[in-house]
């Protein structure tokens, strides 16, 4: 009587194996594609960040001399009609206000989509700017997601 020992796998091993590998081969790309749609989602929040302080900056330079500063500044700004409740589209107008409100909004289309808007609140020289974009992609984001930064004048 002979003994028959095995010698190399068998192919249902071998499947198994195959099998086991393509699992985890699905599961790096799931992990990779998450990783992907959050970094995507922490530049624009970086974006953001940089847009607030774009707007505030803007804010700032615009001083008339000949009237009370943080007055000037923050009528002009947060004009309903300019920055004053949530604009979604580039506001219209002539002045250097609305000019940079403009500008402003147009970034923020071309760095966040065509979802965002923007809008400037202030308290004598305390102004709040707020952004509010389409941040569904990212783990924890939503549809509409806000972030809000505040400065003084």
């Amino acid at each position: 009587m002979t003994r028959h020992f095995q010698s190399g796998s068998s192919l249902l091993e071998v499947l198994i194996a195959v099998l086991v590998l393509s699992f985890g081969l699905l599961g790096i790309a799931g992990m990779q594609a998450s990783a992907l749609r959050n970094n995507q989602s922490a530049a624009e929040r970086s974006q953001v960040v940089f847009m607030t302080y774009s707007i505030l900056d803007a804010m700032r330079a615009n001083i008339d001399t000949t009237t009370d500063p943080y007055s000037f500044r923050t009528s002009d700004y947060t004009a309903e009609a300019v920055l004053g409740d949530w604009q979604c589209t580039a506001p219209a107008g002539a002045s250097l206000a609305a000019k940079d409100a403009a500008r402003w909004i147009n970034n923020l289309h071309a760095n966040l989509g065509s979802s965002a808007c923007g809008k400037v609140t202030c308290n004598l020289n305390t102004c709040t700017v707020s952004i509010r974009w389409d941040d569904s992609r990212g783990t924890s984001g939503s549809d509409a997601q806000i972030i809000e930064t505040r400065s003084q004048l």
